[in-house]
């Protein structure tokens, strides 16, 4: 993750960090809570290239365009635009979102 999103606020998370986190909590008999929501759904909203490509999908991370800028090579861009372009437009792929929620408390 580049420094620049890091800095912000965002949280890399996988399930192991969750373990992690739990492991730090040095209290003697904490309530530890965790709900995670995770939803993959059929992409059927056709969005133009434009748009897309001006969203983001949190306010503190760069834009599509914008990760494109700082990361590829004009080339690279090109390419990428190529492919993904078509499936953007005709509405094709899945939308995946994830939200875990990591409660403690002392007894």
């Amino acid at each position: 993750m580049p420094p620049s999103i890091s800095r912000q606020g965002l949280i890399p998370w996988s399930t192991s960090m969750t373990g992690i986190w739990c492991a730090m909590l040095k209290t003697p008999g904490p309530d530890v809570g965790l709900e995670l929501q995770v939803s993959v759904t059929a992409r059927r909203e056709r969005v133009p290239w434009d748009t897309f490509a001006r969203t983001s999908g949190n306010p503190l991370i760069p834009t599509v365009q914008e990760a494109m800028d700082q990361v590829l090579s004009p080339q690279e861009a090109d390419r990428f635009i190529g492919h993904l372009r078509p499936l953007v437009e005709s509405g094709t792929g899945e939308r995946r979102t994830a939200r875990a929620y990591l409660t403690a408390a002392k007894s």
